[in-house]
């Protein structure tokens, strides 16, 4: 045990890095592997999934029993992820248990979504967050997602092939591809517009970032997903503008930069000429399905929280979502605060309320306009623009994640 936890100790970096890694391209990656080898999709995922719980939760314990629980205990943001998901879990057992509502999904499957990824993974980044050398395990996060989103690609391209016009799979949804793709992007983006002079010593080449824009961005529009492109665009222009303006002397967007991005977006532009996915979403009546459908949901949810402001009408929202005839097989809203009032009202929501804003707060406490806090703050908004528009509670572990990380930062740590 003790020589585990020397090796632990020596290779904190690196372990933190390839875990980071896993857990914002990690689903992308098995999914394309075991699509390739025709093994079982799900079970893989499983797995995957089961095994960043384990990772997380044995932090949780050894910071427990290394006697810092005043540490654990004393944060904000763990306190309301915990209250959240603690009200959220005694609903799902009134509902369940009591109220005999019958769940578009099984039981288990919505625990180990929410207390299993989300709930572990938010405690367990939190609690990282404070590591002196975060800023090198982000750096080690491009070069690990670089391989391992390549490497999706290369298997992509084998089979189904990008005659596909979109990158997607049977078991792997494009909007899933494409939010890896966009946190690998904006990830690289902030490693070439600031400039962080104390990491010389560190061996790393600005031309993994920008095989890291071209691989984040192929993805993203390949997958055909509007609503990350957008995420991805407006992000990258308001963080170069805001980095030009707050901190001219860090700012390091050069020339050749420029001109190599500007290269990056004509291949963006080749791209978009071949997925005819995209095309058919932008050029044909498509183009606002998808919105006016989300629109329809939320009000329906807003409609039932306003017959029960305080407690919600509980999972009996999902049968209703799903028995509307505007989109078969969608039982929840696509926006996390929508979901959270329906589901569990104003007690429910205030917790999760906080959950963002204590985040949000804390990105606008930062001092220093530097890659760590670039690449915190791109992937926060990217994961908050996610949730007003995508996906359901528990279903996106990043977003707990990358929340997790920005709100247990503390100032004047690197």
């Amino acid at each position: 045990m003790e020589r585990i936890l020397q090796f632990t100790r020596k290779n904190s970096v690196e372990i933190a890095a390839v875990v980071l890694s896993f857990a914002l391209f990690g689903q992308v990656f098995f999914s394309s592997i075991v699509n390739v080898l025709s093994l079982d999709n799900r079970s893989v995922m499983l797995a995957f999934r089961l095994c960043l719980m384990l990772i997380n939760a044995c932090y949780i314990l050894y910071l427990f029993f290394q006697n810092k629980v005043f540490s654990i205990t004393i944060k904000s943001w763990i306190n309301v992820i915990v209250v959240f998901w603690t009200l959220y879990t005694i609903r799902l057992f009134y509902d369940v248990f009591l109220e005999k509502v019958n769940l578009s999904v099984p039981l288990w499957e919505l625990l180990a979504w929410g207390l299993g990824s989300s709930l572990v993974s938010g405690v367990a980044a939190c609690l990282f967050a404070p590591f002196i050398n975060l800023c090198r395990v982000l750096y080690k996060a491009i070069e690990y997602g670089v391989a391992l989103l390549g490497i999706s690609v290369i298997c992509f391209a084998l089979k189904p092939g990008f005659d596909q016009g979109g990158f997607y799979l049977d078991h792997l949804n494009a909007i899933t591809a494409a939010n890896a793709g966009c946190s690998l992007f904006l990830l690289s983006l902030s490693s070439l517009i600031a400039r962080d002079y104390y990491l010389k010593s560190y061996c790393y080449s600005k031309y993994v970032s920008f095989l890291g824009i071209a691989i984040g961005s192929f993805i993203v529009v390949f997958s055909a997903t509007r609503g990350a492109i957008l995420a991805m665009i407006i992000i990258s222009l308001f963080g170069i503008w805001s980095a030009k303006r707050s901190s001219p002397s860090l700012f390091s967007f050069t020339a050749p930069s420029l001109l190599t991005t500007f290269s990056l977006g004509i291949l963006v532009v080749i791209v978009l000429s071949y997925s005819d996915l995209l095309l058919d979403k932008i050029f044909t009546s498509r183009l606002w399905d998808t919105v006016f459908t989300r629109i329809e949901f939320w009000q329906v949810c807003l409609s039932e929280f306003l017959t029960s402001p305080l407690y919600g009408v509980g999972f009996n929202i999902q049968s209703l979502l799903g028995s509307l005839e505007i989109e078969q097989g969608i039982y929840f809203p696509h926006n996390y605060i929508f979901e959270s009032l329906a589901i569990g009202g104003l007690l429910l929501t205030l917790p999760l309320l906080a959950c963002f804003l204590i985040p949000i707060a804390r990105i606008f406490a930062f001092k220093r306009m530097d890659f760590l806090h670039f690449s915190l703050s791109f992937l926060a908004f990217q994961v908050i623009i996610y949730s007003m528009h995508n996906g359901h509670l528990g279903e996106y572990p990043a977003f707990w994640l990358i929340l997790g990380l920005v709100a247990g930062r503390e100032k004047g740590v690197n």
